[in-house]
């Protein structure tokens, strides 16, 4: 059961991994879920910002699934940002 911000993105993270993992993987719902975790990280509440850092961002890894997957719907910077890595080759250079 979700009952805060926190239960939200534990729970997203984890269907965010599952996503990546499927073949192929939901390019479209990926970016959704990619682009309300952005939308999150500016909220107005601190409890969300610090939810969407913290149980979302903070596990995004630099795994050879995710290089392969998230520079599909995820600009070089994001992924760099998130990752903390340079990051491969990419069909959405600009995004």
């Amino acid at each position: 059961m979700i009952e805060n911000p926190a239960d939200l993105w534990m729970e997203l993270r984890l269907a965010f991994d599952r996503l990546c993992h499927e073949e192929p993987p939901p390019v479209e719902l990926l970016l959704r879920i990619w682009d309300y975790a952005k939308w999150s990280a500016d909220h107005k509440s601190d409890d969300v910002q610090f939810a969407v850092t913290a149980f979302f961002f903070t596990k995004i890894k630099d795994t050879r699934l995710y290089r392969t997957v998230l520079p599909t719907f995820m600009s070089v910077k994001e992924y760099e940002q998130v990752c903390g890595l340079h990051a491969p080759q990419t069909r959405m250079e600009t995004r």
